[in-house]
């Protein structure tokens, strides 16, 4: 952005004033250390050059790697900093949450590549090795659960599959790898292709919407008695996906990848576009056409109606369940209506467009921006909203909270959409799970 005088007065503050030997915090996050402090600072090393942010990187390295001192060789999600500095042994709980285990591979292996060594990488490349060992052998083969154990023989802990919360950047990441060595390890791309051949058939659905639009959402899969099912559920943190499949698509020559990615993306612009006030709240349960070929809203208008009746009950008309919950056409129950200025959808965006183009996505992007900025903007900055759905004419509550990620990710992907794709461009960069652009090696 040019804003180099600022950039170097944080490089000195970070040089002279930050030190990962101590903290004031009980318990340290280790997934989020990783990719918001150690992605950061290589990101920086990336972007500029200076040794300094890359020292800085290899203490944040250091540290997050005697999390991993543990009998399995995984990761103590919430690791008491200080009992580990005064040599007490800790351990790993009996599970942990998909992103917690394999969120580790991206910032770790570049964190091997600019030192030259390879410990860093090692710890992260035995957590791959499980994965890919137990990868087809789960409830629903090619997709791993929200909650896992920590071995081979009890990885497949949970019932619930999804690109969502507690899993997402696991996913993400195996395309991120191909992309980071150059699709030099085979293992990240057979890994890709199998998740987004099982996401496909379980997670994947077409929504019944007013104006029959050839759109997907990546849903939840539970896996019950009778065997999975798919839940017509939708998560902001999913919207990722589209983003991760044009990417993807494009990296392994698979055009369908990239096709059901603009699919993805287009479902988390409509959601936007018919949410409340003009967003997409946190998470929504909608209404899934009832195949393929049968997917005519005035023919399945009936569908919607009937998954209302079962959501609330027979008790009161139709149409005064919309009204009293505000639903808009399709949707069925917003369960969570809060607004926190999250990044996944134009996230996709950006991506695909710089994949595919097509500058129409720009004009529903600047949709998106003005709905977001008219509803959360304050004197200060940008604030989370308690409640979108709130009835008309209502004033929204804001939070009096902005999210780190709202100027280090959905600020950052609305920039460089807007940008010349020369910026960062996707052929020599790969962004970390909080958009920390990373070089690629690339020839």
């Amino acid at each position: 952005m040019g804003l180099k005088d600022d950039f170097y007065a944080a490089v000195d503050a970070v040089h002279s004033n930050i030190s990962f030997e101590t903290t004031t915090a009980s318990q340290i996050s280790t997934f989020e250390t990783s990719i918001r402090f150690l992605g950061g600072l290589l990101s920086a090393y990336d972007l500029s050059g200076d040794r300094r942010l890359l020292s800085k990187a290899r203490d944040v390295g250091d540290m997050l790697y005697k999390a991993f001192d543990t009998p399995e060789r995984m990761p103590i999600p919430k690791w008491d900093f200080h009992a580990a500095a005064e040599g007490a042994v800790q351990s790993s709980p009996g599970a942990l949450l998909l992103a917690e285990m394999g969120s580790y591979s991206l910032d770790f292996t570049r964190l091997s590549l600019l030192t030259k060594d390879p410990k860093y990488y090692e710890v992260a490349a035995r957590i791959t090795d499980i994965l890919y060992e137990t990868q087809l052998k789960t409830k629903i083969p090619g997709l791993w659960p929200t909650h896992v154990g920590l071995t081979v023989q009890s990885l497949d802990a949970g019932g619930d599959y999804s690109f969502g919360a507690e899993a997402d950047s696991a996913f993400e990441y195996m395309a991120k790898m191909i992309a980071l060595l150059g699709d030099q390890l085979p293992q990240y791309r057979e890994m890709y292709s199998r998740s987004i051949e099982a996401a496909a058939q379980r997670l994947f659905y077409r929504p019944l919407t007013p104006d029959n639009e050839d759109i997907l959402i990546s849903g939840t899969a539970r896996n019950l008695a009778t065997g999975p099912q798919t839940e017509t559920t939708a998560q902001h943190l999913s919207c990722f996906a589209g983003g991760m499949l044009a990417l993807g698509g494009r990296l392994t020559g698979n055009e369908s990848h990239v096709n059901m990615g603009s699919k993805l993306t287009h479902g988390c612009i409509w959601l936007y576009k018919s949410g409340p006030r003009g967003l997409l709240p946190e998470a929504c349960t909608l209404t899934a056409c009832p195949d393929a070929a049968s997917c005519d809203w005035d023919r399945n208008i009936d569908v919607w109606y009937d998954a209302l009746r079962y959501r609330y009950g027979s008790s009161r008309s139709v149409e005064d369940i919309i009204a009293d919950n505000r639903l808009p056409s399709g949707w069925v129950y917003i369960q969570g209506s809060y607004y926190i200025l999250r990044p996944e959808a134009i996230e996709s965006v950006f991506v695909l467009y710089r994949v595919t183009g097509d500058r129409s996505l720009m004009d529903q992007a600047w949709e998106m921006w003005t709905a977001i900025n008219d509803a959360s903007i304050t004197e200060l900055a940008n604030s989370a909203i308690d409640d979108i759905n709130v009835p008309p004419g209502q004033l929204l509550k804001l939070s009096d909270s902005m999210e780190s990620f709202w100027l280090s990710e959905t600020l950052k992907y609305f920039y460089l959409l807007y940008s010349e794709p020369e910026l960062v461009s996707l052929d020599e960069w790969v962004f970390n799970t909080e958009a920390h652009p990373f070089r690629r090696m690339v020839a």
